[in-house]
């Protein structure tokens, strides 16, 4: 039976320039009745990192100004940081180039679909972390 955990609306921040991938996941997001931010850069993240507490940070990898795994990093020393994942076309050539990767809690492939999203929220729930959503 599932748990009525994984029904509780997480707070959800999506850092991506890729426009129609970030409203496609907002939208597969706002399905669920997920609470989701939009930043396209480590800048919009921070403001909203400021205003909110957030659940899972989704961030992309390759974006304008610092990378993903930088913006990760960044997240990853505040208090009560995130569950973050990164995002990324290129996952064999970051394992090789960046062994730092540990610092996200998980690495997805493009492309994102339902599916990926709901594992991740899964993986989530899994953790020892408690839902800030009301």
């Amino acid at each position: 039976m599932p748990s009525t955990k994984n029904k509780q609306p997480l707070s959800i921040l999506i850092v991506d320039d890729d426009i129609s991938l970030t409203v496609y996941m907002r939208n597969a997001l706002l399905l669920d009745k997920h609470r989701v931010f939009l930043a396209v850069n480590e800048h919009g993240a921070q403001e909203v990192l400021k205003h909110e507490t957030i659940d899972i940070l989704l961030c992309d990898y390759i974006l304008p100004g610092l990378d993903g795994l930088q913006i990760i990093n960044i997240v990853k020393q505040q208090p009560n940081a995130p569950y973050c994942v990164l995002i990324t076309g290129y996952t064999g050539q970051l394992k090789s180039k960046h062994p730092v990767v540990e610092s996200a809690d998980m690495v997805v492939s493009k492309p994102i679909l339902r599916d990926t999203l709901k594992s991740i929220i899964h993986m989530y729930h899994l953790t020892d972390r408690k839902s800030s959503a009301v």
